[in-house]
């Protein structure tokens, strides 16, 4: 019995399991759309809509399709 006891764990070591055929196969991602202006020249951005504050061009603003709006400036 002491004898089973010893021998298990090496012969637990041998046997290497085979990976290579339970790997999952990953799907393809659907291509990366082109980038989109963000705001065209002529258009006024939503935060000097309707003010007279004169508009900073070293900001970049935008609103994306679910309404969310933003601003982003270089550091």
């Amino acid at each position: 019995m002491a004898s089973a006891v010893l021998i298990q764990p090496v012969l637990a070591q041998q046997v290497q399991p085979n990976h290579s055929a339970t790997q999952p196969t990953t799907p393809a991602l659907p291509p990366v759309p082109a980038p989109r202006a963000l705001q065209t020249a002529g258009e006024v951005p939503w935060l000097y809509r309707g003010s007279d504050i004169p508009v900073d061009d070293k900001w970049l603003f935008g609103e994306m399709d679910n309404g969310l709006r933003y601003a982003v400036r270089r550091n």
